[in-house]
């Protein structure tokens, strides 16, 4: 009883403001307290921290990674030179238009003129009167490349392609784009649009600066070698093979391919592939023979190609251009 007398009095001496001024104090001092260490933001800004520390970790587990996963199979993944380790599943690289795949098994002598009979096609660009022709191969199911100079002079409306394959007749192609010339040692590229085909084809993949000394397969319709052949409009497509001698570096970025598989004039436009039936080049000039030297034969590099189609966001696909020989090809 006396000390709820005491309390009764010492509230009404007003004795209680010091201490709830001190109650109110503390309170705050926790509140700024507990706002200064814990995040009391929108959802937003904790999903945001949330995100950055995930990337942190991304950084430090790709970090360990690349310490411990050195070798070229492992560098060429990274760089969407190759893709998984199925190759039918095929996956998107860097750019969304190429899908990457490795396909490094040898092609049987049988199986290599098969996907070539399938892929190369002649090119048709008639010129007033008169038409020029070469090659071309395709890298999608309704694209075809082939060399800008093999249809810079030829109306667009008529430049046509065909093969023993396709069934000998002449199928007219829409030009879809160039490179801007197609001086020596320049990008010289073209792409064709079918809209149709009497029947599937088979696809190159594109890979990039060859090995020196690696085995090259060339595939077209050289002049030289059609001279006899009774079918004019789509004669039987000629294989030819060597090695490639060097890779020549321009200051321009290009890389030309100097290989030992015979082309000739018509050849140009045609597909080079290694053993793996993987584009290393397209077939495009080669040096006047004299007294002293043979006839040098050039492509360009397929690592040009790819930034040609880069450039225009064309889907094809990328694999590397190494091919492991040790393979069975059974």
């Amino acid at each position: 009883m006396n000390d709820i007398r005491r309390l009764e009095y010492w509230l009404k001496a007003g004795r209680f403001v010091p201490l709830l001024i001190l109650l109110i104090l503390l309170n705050l001092l926790v509140f700024f307290w507990w706002k200064r260490h814990v995040n009391l933001d929108s959802p937003q800004s904790i999903n945001y921290a949330v995100i950055d520390g995930l990337r942190q970790e991304k950084a430090r587990v790709q970090a360990i990674l690349d310490g411990n996963c050195d070798s070229p199979e492992f560098g060429k993944y990274r760089r969407g030179e190759i893709g998984p380790l199925d190759p039918q599943s095929g996956y998107r690289g860097k750019n969304d238009n190429v899908i990457s795949h490795d396909d490094s098994s040898p092609k049987s002598q049988n199986q290599l003129v098969g996907i070539l009979e399938q892929s190369t096609v002649r090119i048709i660009a008639l010129k007033g009167k008169s038409g020029g022709t070469g090659s071309g191969f395709f890298i999608s199911e309704n694209l075809i490349v082939t060399n800008r100079h093999v249809i810079a002079e030829a109306d667009p409306k008529t430049v046509f392609i065909t093969s023993q394959y396709l069934g000998g007749k002449a199928i007219k192609v829409e030009v879809l784009a160039t490179t801007p010339d197609s001086e020596f040692g320049n990008p010289d590229f073209a792409l064709l649009k079918v809209s149709a085909l009497p029947k599937p084809i088979k696809v190159l993949s594109v890979g990039d600066d060859p090995p020196i000394l690696q085995n090259v397969y060339a595939a077209g319709y050289p002049d030289a070698a059609l001279t006899f052949d009774s079918n004019d409009v789509a004669p039987s497509t000629v294989y030819s093979h060597g090695d490639v001698s060097v890779i020549q570096k321009q200051s321009n970025g290009m890389s030309l391919v100097v290989h030992g598989a015979n082309i000739s004039p018509g050849s140009s436009g045609g597909p080079l592939v290694n053993s793996c039936s993987t584009l290393v080049g397209v077939n495009t000039f080669l040096s006047k023979k004299t007294d002293y030297t043979a006839s040098t034969l050039y492509a360009l590099s397929a690592q040009n190609l790819r930034q040609f189609l880069d450039a225009k966001q064309v889907q094809y696909t990328k694999s590397s251009s190494e091919c492991n020989l040790t393979a069975s090809t059974q």
